[in-house]
Formats: C-alpha cells, structure tokens, sequence
C-alpha cells in the first residue's frame, strides 16, 4: 500500500509538471501562405477584370496610347485606394486579413503607395514562397515595413508576431512546393502572354504606320501627276482648263481616292482626302493647301471668299486689254 501511494504521488508531480510546461496560450502568426495565395489569386482576377474593361473604354474614347495608360493607372488605383482607405482588398476581405504596420497600426497612404509601387518589382509575387508557411519578409511587404494578419488582432497581438513562433510551426512542405510551381507557372504565362501582346500590337502599330505613309505618297504622286496633266490639258485646249474635270473622270488613278473636281477657262481647283483626318487642295496656281472637307464649290483652294484673289486681278486686266484693243480697231 505504502509503495501504492508513492507511486500515485510521483504520477501526480510529473503531470502537474507538464502542465506548468505547456504553453498557456496560442502563438499569435500573420496570415498563412495559403491565404497569401488566395488573396493573390483573387486580386489578380479582380485587377484583371477591372483593368481590361477600363482600358477598352478608354481605348474606345481616347485611342489605344491613353487606353494602355489608365490600365496601368488602375493597377495602382484598386491597391492604394483599398488598402489606404479600407487596409483590406478583394482578395483579403475573402480571407479574412488586412494590412498593418509593424507595430501593428494602422499603415498611412504614403506607405501603401511605397506598397503598391514595390508589386512591381520583378519576381516580388515570388518571394513569399521563400519564407516558410507564414511569410513576413516578402519583398512589397519588407519594403514597406507592413504585414498581413488576421483582421482580428489587435496592436498588442500584432507586436507580439516573432519569428521564433512562426519557425516551430513550419510544416507542409508539400504545399509551399506546389504553390511555389503554380506561382512560378502563372508568371512564365503571364510574361509570354505580355510579350506575344507587346509584339502583336508592335508590329500592328508598324504596319498601320508604313501603310499610311505609303498611301500618303502614293496620292501625292498621283496628285502632282494631275497638275501636270492639268497643264497639258490647259495647252491643248487653247488655253483653256473648261473641261478638265469632266477629262479625270476616265482617270484610273483617281478611282480610290475620294475627290472633288471644279474648273472654268481660267482655272480649276481639285480637293482630295490625303489620310482620315486631312483634306488637301492643289489649284492651277500651284497652290497645296490643306482645306476643311471635299465640298469645295470654286475653282480655287482659297478658303475665304472675301479672301483676295490674285486670279480676279488678271482677268479683269485681260478683259481691259481686250476692250481697249476693240475700241482701238473701231
């Protein structure tokens, strides 16, 4: 019985023992690589979506230039404006975190803007596979001196978050490895997917710019090309251009640029679209002016009628000359 009893008393100091060594409370951790994933994952799809719509709009409105702007301006927008104003994004209020500061406060604007400029740093997204399953030392994250947590805790607790807590519950390496693929795979995609765009929309604007330019210089050959005709055709008309635009109706060179033709004995006029937003006029004066539209009713390219005209000039001198010279005769 006596040995009975001091068995009892020794199996009763080793547990009250252990209980003394247990810890009496959880260690506090920030928020798991997990979560960091989802929280990636959801903001990605959610930028995605937002940025696409945003740039077509503007692309629609403004041109592509502005339309690749506001795109990248989104970026910045959607992190700064949730994090600065809320600390939280899509992707955070799905898994419950927000953002902090290192001592637990909450982060000022200019911090998130460091936060949000530090994304773009190369491989930044990656960076959080490095660090164990409760990663605090991922590169936006360590720039700007902030971390992700669990919205509940409070200041205190988040002070309290030490590497020593974080390193004794370190486990699922299987996870961290398929993540770390995952992650690595988006990003090859992703830089493909920019590159193969970035190409695309290269060559496309070359193209579009050679053509144009092509097109330009074939209509202001063909153009030079009908004032010389004009000439020839003011010589063997017995100095005469009457006629003339009726003459380029059989001209095969003019069939696909959009024209306007208007003469009379002493002069004509031709405006002709050069490129989408340009018109030009060449007249029998040599002149190669740009005009408003094709509608140009006058067999001159000057834009005023209260413009002066030298051609008036001339012909009223001609119509002196030959009134004098008929009352000479008489």
């Amino acid at each position: 019985m006596g040995y009975s009893n001091q068995e009892d008393t020794a199996n009763s100091s080793a547990s009250s023992n252990n209980k003394e060594n247990l810890p009496t409370t959880l260690p506090i951790l920030p928020a798991s690589l997990s979560k960091r994933f989802i929280n990636y994952f959801v903001d990605s799809v959610a930028l995605l979506a937002i940025s696409f719509f945003i740039t077509v709009w503007t692309t629609i409105n403004f041109g592509q230039g502005i339309g690749f702007v506001f795109g990248i301006f989104a970026f910045f927008a959607y992190y700064i404006l949730l994090e600065s104003i809320f600390f939280t994004s899509l992707g955070k209020l799905l898994t419950g975190t927000r953002v902090v500061c290192v001592d637990g406060q909450n982060p000022s604007f200019f911090r998130i803007v460091g936060r949000s400029f530090a994304r773009f740093i190369p491989f930044d997204q990656i960076s959080y596979l490095f660090y164990g399953n409760y990663p605090i030392l991922g590169w936006h994250d360590r720039i700007s001196k902030t971390l992700v947590v669990p919205k509940n805790l409070t200041p205190e607790k988040i002070k309290a978050i030490n590497q020593k807590d974080i390193d004794a519950h370190e486990s699922g390496s299987v996870l961290k490895i398929v993540l770390i693929a995952i992650g690595c795979c988006l990003i090859i995609i992703a830089v493909i997917a920019f590159l193969i765009n970035s190409s695309i929309q290269s060559i496309k604007e070359t193209t579009e710019s050679m053509l144009e330019i092509s097109t330009e210089m074939n209509i202001a050959v063909t153009m030079s090309n009908i004032s010389s005709q004009a000439e020839f055709y003011y010589l063997d008309n017995f100095d005469s251009y009457s006629g003339f635009c009726l003459e380029l109706l059989d001209e095969p060179s003019l069939n696909n640029i959009p024209y306007t033709c208007n003469d009379s004995a002493f002069r004509y006029a031709i405006s002709y679209q050069l490129n989408e937003s340009t018109v030009m006029c060449i007249d029998s004066k040599q002149r190669e002016i740009e005009v408003p539209d094709l509608e140009i009713n006058r067999d001159t390219c000057i834009e005023s009628p209260d413009q002066e005209d030298p051609y008036q000039d001339d012909i009223i001198d001609l119509e002196d000359d030959t009134i004098l010279f008929d009352l000479t005769d008489i």
